[in-house]
């Protein structure tokens, strides 16, 4: 289970209301809804080994055999993989039996990947509908998710964090269980808002099945796709500023190893950066003398005692002068302009 960052996971969670507590697992649910889809679409092919609650890894005979085994599983972890070693499975298929859940999710990385991957979007969101439509009606369908953790993406600024999935490239919800749990004017959200140009959203039985992705092939594609992703359900999902972000937009800035260093306010000997601070007026104007001496330092990279000199940061009073002088002080080559956030810690502003 430790995945690369080039593989997609599908994870989709499902939740037991109370009556069935315990009860829910019979010996054929296992094969007719979650493990018949996959072997239906050559999924289960890739799997050779099977482990039960992190036990020494079985290899499986065949597919049948397989399927005939899982009528024996009860409330347990079932990891199905290509490899004996689960450090670099090809393809994995898990899943937790809880009484009162089930976990399900598809990894796929490499040649298993490869051969799916322009359909795969597609292949998820019947794979989640299909297992939500063989379970009871007491077992209910609440989130999943297509997702990867290939590179970075364009991120709105500021990035959020959130309970909810935001980077997905395929989003799933199960309607009842929303219902159920309070939470039905998110839900009136995600069915209503309207979506990014190329997103698609389908009503299938009880899942909402959301999708910003077609072809996983094109790297540029699935990374405007996690962008608009993120866009569009943070319009309706609570979220707030991902650590180390402010509301506005800006980015903490901690010179941990920054020393007091004339000319400069700050010096960090391993970073070779330097921080200064300087009054910003009024009218925006700064002390002119100042700033060509700062601008003749940065050109030198050094300071006048010889200490090597990467780049300079502007420290400001408050964040309307960051924003006033940011402009020019980019132009003439400082790093950044900041403004405090506390005793030695500041705020990078990034305007809009």
């Amino acid at each position: 289970m430790a995945y690369t960052r080039d593989g997609f996971t599908l994870d989709a969670r499902f939740y037991t209301d109370d009556s069935v507590i315990g009860t829910w697992l019979t010996e054929e649910l296992v094969d007719r809804v979650f493990l018949a889809p996959l072997a239906e679409d050559g999924i289960l092919d890739d799997c050779r080994y099977v482990s039960s609650n992190f036990k020494p890894p079985r290899p499986i005979g065949s597919v049948d055999e397989l399927r005939a085994q899982s009528r024996t599983w009860r409330y347990e972890l079932i990891d199905l993989r290509s490899e004996e070693d689960d450090l670099d499975p090809g393809c994995e298929v898990i899943l937790r039996f809880n009484t009162d859940m089930v976990n399900a999710s598809v990894y796929l990385v490499r040649e298993p990947l490869a051969r799916v991957a322009d359909r795969l979007v597609s292949l998820a969101a019947r794979w989640v509908a299909q297992w939500s439509r063989a379970l009871p009606d007491t077992v209910d369908l609440s989130e999943g998710w297509l997702a990867t953790e290939r590179g970075d993406y364009p991120r709105p600024r500021p990035p959020r964090s959130s309970q909810w999935r935001l980077d997905a490239v395929s989003h799933y919800f199960g309607q009842r269980w929303m219902r159920r749990t309070g939470k039905g004017a998110l839900l009136d959200g995600l069915l209503r808002e309207p979506l990014a140009p190329g997103a698609s959203r389908e009503l299938d039985g009880d899942a909402v099945l959301l999708a910003f992705a077609g072809d996983l092939r094109d790297e540029a594609a699935v990374a405007r796709a996690r962008a608009a992703h993120e866009q569009w359900i943070s319009r309706i999902v609570p979220t707030e500023p991902a650590r180390g972000w402010n509301a506005e937009g800006d980015r903490l800035v901690v010179p941990a190893g920054a020393q007091p260093l004339a000319p400069l306010t700050l010096y960090d000997p391993d970073t070779k950066v330097g921080y200064k601070a300087i009054v910003v007026q009024p009218d925006g104007s700064v002390d002119e003398e100042i700033w060509a001496e700062l601008l003749a330092i940065l050109q030198r990279g050094a300071l006048p005692d010889g200490a090597p000199l990467a780049s300079i940061r502007l420290i400001v009073p408050v964040r309307d002068n960051a924003l006033a002088l940011h402009d020019r002080a980019i132009a003439a080559g400082f790093e950044m302009v900041t403004y405090p956030r506390g005793q030695g810690v500041f705020w990078q502003v990034h305007p809009a």
